[in-house]
């Protein structure tokens, strides 16, 4: 195997023996499963995997960024197994092209937590909080004693139209 990082190398399209070498078999993998994990992520399947909301909805949103580099990587490998070359997609270089958006969206994860995972955690808090005041009052057995405590947790009371 010559210098997988030289152009002679990059700007090849490899033959139908050369489809599958370990370079390939190994992007195959990290790709396929990579797009399979974004694409679960995305479409709200991965919850559980998360400890609060505001780390599933960054995952979520770094996946939309990853599943588009994901696809176009699975895009360039099926170019390349089934031996055409439409715009010279086959070639190498634009493999190793969708490698290094991965590493450019490893570091837009990084710098995305560092900005805003502070501030949706406090959000995601403030959002419990006031949902916490909003829940029925269900071991209230008397209509009135409710009604009282509806009325002492509203900001206003509410004026009622009189029948005439």
């Amino acid at each position: 195997m010559s210098n997988p990082l030289s152009w002679e190398y990059l700007k090849v399209v490899p033959g139908p023996n050369e489809v599958f070498g370990p370079l390939a078999i190994l992007y195959l993998a990290i790709f396929v499963t990579g797009f399979i994990f974004s694409l679960v992520i995305y479409n709200n399947q991965g919850k559980q995997l998360f400890s609060n909301p505001a780390m599933f909805n960054l995952f979520r949103r770094w996946s939309g960024w990853a599943s588009f580099v994901f696809g176009a990587g699975l895009f360039f490998f099926l170019i390349r197994a089934l031996q055409i070359n439409p715009f010279t997609f086959a070639m190498r270089f634009w493999m190793w092209v969708t490698l290094a958006g991965l590493g450019v969206i490893f570091v837009l994860m990084i710098l995305d937590y560092r900005k805003n995972y502070k501030r949706e955690l406090a959000d995601w808090e403030r959002r419990k909080q006031r949902e916490a005041h909003l829940k029925p009052l269900t071991t209230v057995g008397n209509r009135k004693q409710a009604q009282a405590a509806i009325a002492a947790s509203s900001g206003r009371p509410v004026k009622r139209k009189r029948r005439t």
